[in-house]
């Protein structure tokens, strides 16, 4: 099953579980307009607490190209980073789209509504997981 990872890493830690996952495309979700550490977790809590997207630069890629989507970022506030959100409006359907959230406390709040987003899009929930970085 050809694989595409795409990842929002603000730190570098979940870069590096999008690397290890040896899927066949990997690509970072570049939120297009970059601020600063404080405002970008002030602004982005609030997003990510409210399941709110921030615009990502276009993928070098076509994702109808892939049977199965890896999405990873960072836990803000208990919700995914924004950009995850941004990914999940991109997906065509059809997909099988996996979803691996990391945060120093291993858990999220979000799952049911990055789910409920994954099948809006006409795609099935593969896999959900939680990790602790």
């Amino acid at each position: 099953m050809k694989t595409l990872a795409l990842y929002y890493s603000r730190g570098g830690h979940t870069k590096k579980y999008a690397e290890a996952l040896g899927a066949e495309a990997v690509l970072e979700l570049v939120p297009t307009r970059r601020v600063g550490i404080l405002k970008a977790l002030a602004l982005g809590c609030i997003a990510a607490a409210r399941g709110r997207a921030w615009r990502i630069e276009p993928l070098d890629v076509n994702l109808s190209d892939f049977e199965r989507i890896v999405l990873l970022a960072p836990v803000w506030a208990g919700g995914a980073a924004p950009p995850l959100n941004a990914a999940l409006e991109l997906l065509p359907p059809g997909k099988t789209v996996d979803v691996r959230l990391v945060s120093a406390g291993g858990k999220s709040a979000c799952r049911e509504r990055i789910k409920a987003k994954i099948t809006e899009r006409g795609c099935a929930l593969g896999s959900f997981e939680d990790i602790k970085a």
